[in-house]
């Protein structure tokens, strides 16, 4: 879903996925995504413009009778050439493990991303 504001867009996703693995038990997850995305020039996004999204994710995961939740906090500048194109860079912090005794985790990625509307 998307709803557009006087300055910036918001969006929501929800979907599940399963993974499927040859020596464990299917791990089924469901997934909600919040993202706030900003044109740095103007009130709109025009092709040529800059923009910077910020999303966080929450993942419910499911397997072999154990469950846990993972965070994902992304903020990325991106590069809109047009409405079949854009490109960003920015930052995946994610955390997991918090209902795992003592596996806490978190780590921070490098996030490269091409659109393409096909």
């Amino acid at each position: 879903m998307l709803q557009r504001g006087n300055f910036f867009r918001v969006g929501h996703r929800i979907r599940t996925d399963q993974t499927f693995f040859n020596e464990e038990s299917m791990l089924w997850r469901a997934r909600y995504r919040y993202a706030v995305q900003f044109p740095l020039q103007g009130r709109n996004l025009d092709p040529g413009e800059k923009y910077l999204t910020v999303s966080n994710e929450v993942i419910y995961m499911f397997q072999d009778s154990e469950d846990d939740l993972e965070n994902r906090l992304v903020a990325s500048l991106g590069f809109y050439v047009d409405d079949d194109t854009k490109y960003e860079v920015g930052l995946d912090y994610r955390t997991d493990d918090y209902l795992v005794p003592d596996r806490f985790r978190s780590r921070l990625w490098l996030k490269f991303g091409v659109y393409w509307s096909l």
